[in-house]
């Protein structure tokens, strides 16, 4: 039997130290531990920018090899040593309309449409064999050519001719019409300006430089304006009649939202309408207050014509 022998130096006091501070070798384990976490983190930070950075290659890989037979890059930015694909054979077909193709012919305006017929005697002898033409004329062929004649301004220039007064030397001259005093320019005129200006969409400067080139009348930008403002005028009655028809028409709510916001609707005119109670309007399908798809309900109120939405 082997008896137990204690190591020299140690004695219970130390093993007591030992044991309160802890072993020395827990501490570089945990300090090991920290340094594992540490790399594992740094590892997994590395790996996710690997795998980036190969999709970015992958990327980068699969666009410098576009060109325009697999993309839609130009043909111009194509490398040098690029195999392109082979054209198809374009179809040869001659101009104007193809075989089968249904003809569209310009019809020819009723006679009583027709400023002026020109009648071509027929001609003498026969084209093929020179022989004396006899007998009676067949149905004339009817061909049409469509002129504009030629543009010139017509110039009316009023003389107001006067007399002096024997009694008290005043110089009384007779007054233009009404249509014409005040203006340089004849109602048609104006209007041409103004549908050019308006319809067609054309700017002042390129209704100057029409109106000179075709009809050889020089305006002034300042005309042009003129002209849209006399225009203006004279269409605020008709329009204002137009608009007091149209607000005294039955009106109906149909499917369609106009909302512009909370409680809020957008009136035929432009404007944002805030809801009010008024004169319920009836849906023409559905008959129930004029109620949209949306949830609208709509009213008219008859002593303004607005339409309100709610």
């Amino acid at each position: 039997m082997t008896a137990h022998v204690k190591p020299r130096g140690v004695t219970p006091d130390v093993i007591h130290r030992h044991m309160m501070e802890g072993d020395p070798r827990d501490a570089r384990i945990a300090e090991l531990e920290e340094q594992v976490a540490a790399r594992d983190a740094r590892i997994a930070e590395l790996t996710a920018l690997v795998e980036a950075l190969t999709r970015r290659v992958a990327e980068l890989e699969a666009r410098l090899g576009q060109n325009s037979t697999n993309s839609s890059r130009p043909p111009s930015s194509d490398p040098l040593g690029t195999k392109r694909k082979p054209r198809r054979p374009e179809k040869r077909r001659r101009p104007g309309g193809q075989p089968g193709h249904e003809p569209h012919k310009r019809e020819l305006l009723p006679e009583e449409q027709v400023d002026r017929v020109v009648d071509l005697p027929p001609p003498k002898q026969c084209e093929r064999c020179e022989h004396e033409l006899e007998g009676t004329r067949q149905q004339a062929l009817r061909h049409q050519v469509v002129e504009v004649p030629p543009l010139k301004p017509v110039v009316t220039e009023y003389r107001c001719h006067g007399l002096t007064c024997a009694h008290c030397g005043t110089l009384n001259r007779a007054l233009l019409p009404p249509e014409v005093a005040g203006h340089v320019f004849g109602a048609r005129l104006s209007a041409l300006v103004c549908l050019r200006v308006g319809k067609y969409r054309l700017s002042k400067r390129l209704v100057q430089e029409a109106l000179s080139d075709l009809l050889g009348v020089r305006l002034s930008l300042g005309a042009v304006s003129n002209r849209e403002r006399e225009m203006s005028q004279a269409l605020a009655a008709p329009m204002e009649q137009a608009e007091r028809f149209i607000r005294d028409q039955e009106r109906a709510m149909d499917e369609t939202s106009w909302v512009e916001g909370p409680g809020l609707i957008q009136s035929p005119t432009g404007e944002v309408i805030p809801p009010g109670p008024t004169e319920e309007v009836r849906c023409p399908r559905t008959g129930q207050g004029g109620a949209s798809s949306a949830g609208l309900i709509a009213w008219h109120e008859p002593e303004t014509g607005r339409t309100r939405a709610s």
